[in-house]
């Protein structure tokens, strides 16, 4: 006699009779002798194969078939369902199209347009489009940038050009124009940087413009080879003549300023200039001797008798007022005067 378990409670049984073939003991076999306790197996053995008519039936090949069919349809179901939007829009359709777009599409305008749809688009996206959605916004603003950069570059070049011919208004307004779709950008703040140095150089420009030089004149004696020997004493008489010009600049050459001599005459004038703060480039043209004086303080002190020279010297002014003083004299032979301060581009 053979000792079994119940394969419903788990008790010992003997395997004689009805039990044999249920594999249940007496008390589950009359309680119900047709349906397996939950939890416990109701599958024979493998020496037992003629009880499986006592329990649930294996499903066949085509009932397996059907089954992964079934849950696969399913899946798919709820995968397309989990791409869907509001109203049935199919995000995964807009998600291309708008890809398409910002591949194809180098417009400012649609580049920041296509930037909003994004992030409209990612706002409740499944999580494997949200993926996708951020690479492309990634995408979409490194294209932006390499764009804005690239007219930004443009425009720097053309606006250099206009200032480096002073013509700052025009060059402002070329900025005011290239700039707007740009400011959030790299490029763009360089050009808003460039634009408010441009004003400086603007008003710096029109101020010194705007000023008025009035020149006086003397005639003097001495040696062609020293400077006059007493400016203050020279200086202090009345003048031979006056010129009130808006440039100090005399190309006489051989000439001369009004009735004077051509030779041994001198000269001295000055100005205020109102100037923004930054840095400022004064520049002399001169033959013979030429001393310049920004704010009582001696800047270019070219005194001694020479042939036409340039001299150029960089100072940094504050915002405000600032005097200039200029005098100069002629020897002999040719002679030349020339004075300039201009911003620092």
């Amino acid at each position: 006699m053979a000792i079994e378990y119940c394969v419903r409670c788990g008790k010992r049984v003997t395997s004689e009779g009805e039990a044999a073939k249920t594999r249940l003991c007496a008390w589950c076999l009359a309680k119900n002798p047709a349906s397996p306790v939950p939890g416990k197996s109701a599958l024979p053995g493998p020496a037992d194969s003629t009880t499986t008519g006592a329990l649930l039936p294996r499903p066949s090949a085509m009932q397996w078939i059907v089954i992964v069919l079934v849950v696969a349809a399913a899946g798919a179901g709820a995968f397309v369902l989990a791409r869907r939007g509001p109203g049935g829009a199919d995000l995964r359709a807009r998600f291309d199209a708008i890809k398409a777009d910002v591949v194809a599409d180098s417009a400012f305008e649609r580049m920041a347009a296509n930037e909003r749809a994004i992030a409209e688009l990612r706002t409740g996206a499944p999580a494997d489009l949200a993926i996708d959605l951020d690479a492309l916004l990634l995408d979409t603003r490194a294209r932006f940038e390499d764009a804005a950069a690239k007219a930004c570059r443009s425009a720097m070049l053309d606006v250099d050009g206009l200032v480096a011919g002073d013509s700052f208004d025009d060059a402002l307004r070329r900025l005011e124009s290239v700039a707007k779709p740009f400011l959030s950008t790299d490029g763009g703040r360089r050009l808003t940087v460039r634009r408010d140095e441009i004003k400086r150089f603007s008003t710096a420009a029109k101020a010194i413009d705007a000023t008025s030089w009035t020149v006086r004149f003397w005639q003097w004696t001495g040696d062609a080879s020293a400077p006059p020997p007493d400016w203050d004493a020279l200086t202090r008489q009345a003048p031979a003549c006056t010129e009130t010009v808006t440039k100090v600049a005399f190309p006489w050459k051989m000439g001369r300023p009004g009735a004077l001599e051509p030779d041994f005459f001198a000269a001295e004038t000055s100005a205020d200039i109102d100037l923004p703060a930054g840095e400022y480039i004064l520049t002399t043209h001169s033959d013979d001797g030429v001393r310049v004086w920004v704010d009582g303080r001696l800047t270019i002190d070219e005194w001694e008798p020479h042939p036409e020279r340039a001299t150029t010297v960089t100072l940094p002014l504050t915002t405000g007022k600032h005097s200039f003083r200029i005098a100069y004299y002629e020897g002999t032979a040719v002679a030349v005067l020339s004075f300039s301060v201009q911003p620092r581009h």
